[in-house]
């Protein structure tokens, strides 16, 4: 598996406010602050997995626990012979007792090992072979919007069978025992590990649809676990707090069951990554701190996940480990309070290769001038048949503050989107400005000695995490980007995207 880093960005640049107790730079005559920097070479995605399955004349092929049902092989009937399996019964030496085998209910094909058979399809015969299947694992964290607080599960997007896995209630996850499989058909599942499927009933939140997505444009397994909690604070995700505790736990667990899976020949992983839903400021708890305590929050919580979770997984004596955190800023109001100016720039500098933004959906559905042109049209199943769609913003929350089950969907499919261009794909950023407070910075700025201005960087697409800060040795930048005279005369900060200059801001420096 590689987890080789590279980044993609989508189209959406938003407000920022000025971080308080900074003070404000006196600003010369507006001049729009030019982009320097050309076209910018695109690099080659890696290749993506064959998506299966894959059924010719006389071959098919599958990846394990696929589900192939009658009606999609076209026949009636199946007899399945000379089975020979290779890979083995999870927790065993022995080989699986079988490759395919016949579900009369469901009328479908299940892969239960890997390996070859021959498949009689009415008059039809085949030579069926199941192979590895890949799969990634993801997590979602933060407070209440990521839990899913008040969505409907009946209403949660419906993925293919064999597809998507989820797993809910970090603080209730069963010690792990070999002999169980993560698949819908692999023998006894884990407790808490339920599939997204039409056999069960989804799970609330935005999971089936970051799973539905993610498989759609993989052709790959995956694996949602969700350890958010609501009403949780940034510093209570720092290391050695109880729901960040809650959250290695379910990891740990879910890489051990996976780890099993691999060593029996059934799965190969992909990636892993963690999806935070950040919010750092309820007043109802008094918790109130800088972008500057939220920068040492968020190191300590990422960089023990990071740590806490480094796991052989593929028994080759290295460690893998989570590739990156994807943050999504809570949008119940149209304000950039609690951990944003944190978020913003920990997504985008290069300071933090490992983070980036994930969504910024849910600004677009705040105001109904944007929200038809932003929310995006449902093509999707749910569980229970049928979902509405909100019809302007004010049906958009179930109580203010927290997603109907439609908007969670919604933010599901962006959180895939974002990730897989985040993990996948590489392009140029198309688009860069700087902003401080709700105003452009522009390419001259005045500033007395001692003055401080906060510059927020806005990229489109928004997962580029690769841009560099640097200024002139008469200024001084610190956290989360506050660019502060020190001595007079003409200074400069200048941004890059890796090693292409993006923008040039020149000061000049008054006593």
């Amino acid at each position: 598996m590689s987890f080789k880093k590279i980044t993609v960005f989508v189209f959406l640049a938003f407000v920022f406010s000025l971080v308080g107790g900074c003070g404000s730079a006196q600003q010369s005559q507006p001049t729009e602050a030019p982009t320097t920097y050309e076209t910018l070479p695109v690099e080659t995605a890696p290749e993506e997995e064959q998506r299966m399955p894959v059924i010719t004349n006389d071959t098919i092929e599958l990846y394990y626990d696929d589900v192939l049902t009658l009606n999609a092989l076209g026949c009636s009937k199946v007899e399945i012979n000379e089975q020979n399996p290779t890979s083995k019964i999870v927790g065993s030496q022995d080989t699986d007792n079988a490759v395919l085998y016949y579900h009369k209910e469901r009328k479908a094909l299940i892969a239960v090992g890997t390996g070859t058979a021959v498949l009689k399809a009415d008059d039809k015969t085949y030579t069926v072979t199941v192979t590895a299947a890949p799969i990634s694992l993801f997590m979602i964290t933060g407070h209440s919007i990521g839990a899913g607080q008040t969505g409907v599960a009946a209403q949660s997007v419906l993925c293919d069978d064999g597809q998507a896995y989820s797993s809910h209630g970090a603080g209730y996850v069963p010690e792990y025992t070999p002999g169980t499989g993560i698949g819908f058909s692999a023998g006894m599942k884990p407790e808490n590990i339920d599939a997204f499927v039409s056999m069960g009933d989804g799970t609330i939140g935005e999971g089936g649809a970051l799973a539905w997505q993610w498989n759609n444009l993989t052709g790959e397994k995956v694996w949602i676990l969700n350890a958010a909690a609501g009403g949780t604070c940034l510093n209570e995700w720092a290391k050695g707090g109880t729901v960040y505790e809650n959250a290695v736990r379910l990891f740990r667990y879910a890489q051990n069951v996976l780890k099993a899976e691999i060593e029996a020949g059934h799965y190969r992983l992909k990636d892993m990554a963690i999806i935070y839903h950040s919010s750092a400021n309820f007043a109802y708890k008094n918790v109130t701190y800088t972008n500057k305590d939220g920068e040492f929050w968020y190191n300590s919580m990422w960089n023990g996940f990071k740590s806490d979770l480094a796991m052989d997984m593929n028994g080759d004596g290295t460690k893998e480990t989570v590739q990156a955190m994807g943050m999504v800023p809570i949008w119940t109001n149209d304000a950039f309070h609690d951990d944003k100016g944190a978020v913003y720039y920990m997504a985008a500098s290069d300071t933090y290769k490992d983070m980036f933004m994930a969504s910024l959906a849910g600004k677009g559905w705040l105001d109904i001038n944007t929200f038809n042109k932003t929310f995006p049209e449902i093509n999707y199943q749910v569980h229970s048949g049928e979902i509405e769609s909100p019809a302007n913003p004010m049906y958009m929350f179930s109580d203010g503050v927290h997603y109907v089950q439609a908007a969670y969907n919604a933010l599901g499919i962006d959180i895939a989107n974002n990730l897989f261009s985040y993990l996948r794909k590489v392009e140029a950023p198309e688009s860069f400005i700087l902003m401080n407070g709700n105003n452009k910075v522009y390419a001259k700025q005045e500033i007395k000695v001692g003055r401080s201005i906060e510059v927020v960087p806005f990229v489109e697409p928004i997962t580029v995490n690769d841009l560099t800060f640097k200024v002139t040795d008469n200024l001084e930048i610190s956290y989360p980007c506050v660019i502060t005279a020190k001595a007079a005369g003409t200074g400069a900060l200048t941004v890059y995207y890796r090693d292409q200059i993006l923008t040039t801001i020149t000061f000049t420096i008054n006593e």
